[in-house]
């Protein structure tokens, strides 16, 4: 345990991925018509936006939409329209030297990877929970446990900071203090 104040991000707070914004690229790219992407899109979107869903259900739902065998090529569009949120970035590097920072994710690696990378979050932030790197799997309420755990903290010493309803409930839940 540490006197420092313990912030746990979402990385959905740091990166914000929103396929609808490439519909045009994808019904290009695929050879099918932007009302039959966006379609597909829009029929898992607000549940992934709520977090009720994962990226990859998300995605995976609006790939067998579009009869298509994998979700790599709606992961590719993902990444490439992603955009990192510099004001949050900016909070976490002038944090990272005064509190213990954490990081959550239930995105797939490849796209946890990316920003991992781009952004030197490894190095910014001094804890990674990404769910789809664990050898088992959890629902988000486990993976917050675990964040918690490898903080070496308990969730009530932890600010939870994220955009998804549903994973904000579960952190408050759980006990975790929860801005706003």
């Amino acid at each position: 345990m540490t006197d420092k104040p313990t912030i746990l991000y979402g990385l959905g707070v740091i990166v914000l991925d929103d396929l609808s914004l490439s519909v045009d690229d994808i019904a290009e790219g695929l050879e099918r018509s932007p009302d039959d992407v966006a379609a597909a899109i829009a029929d898992s979107k607000p549940a992934y936006d709520r977090g009720e869903i994962t990226q990859v259900e998300h995605w995976g739902r609006a790939a067998l939409k579009l009869a298509l065998e994998d979700v790599d090529v709606l992961q590719a569009f993902a990444i490439n329209a992603a955009t990192v949120d510099q004001q949050v970035l900016g909070k976490i590097r002038v944090q990272s030297a005064s509190h213990v920072l954490g990081l959550v994710s239930d995105a797939t690696p490849d796209f946890v990877g990316q920003f991992r990378k781009r952004y030197q979050l490894d190095e910014l932030l001094h804890v990674h929970v990404i769910g789809s790197e664990l050898d088992e799997e959890r629902d988000y309420a486990g993976l917050l446990r675990l964040s918690a755990e490898r903080l070496q903290a308990t969730p009530g010493d932890i600010t939870f900071v994220d955009r998804k309803p549903a994973h904000v409930e579960a952190a408050r839940t759980l006990g975790f203090r929860v801005p706003g």
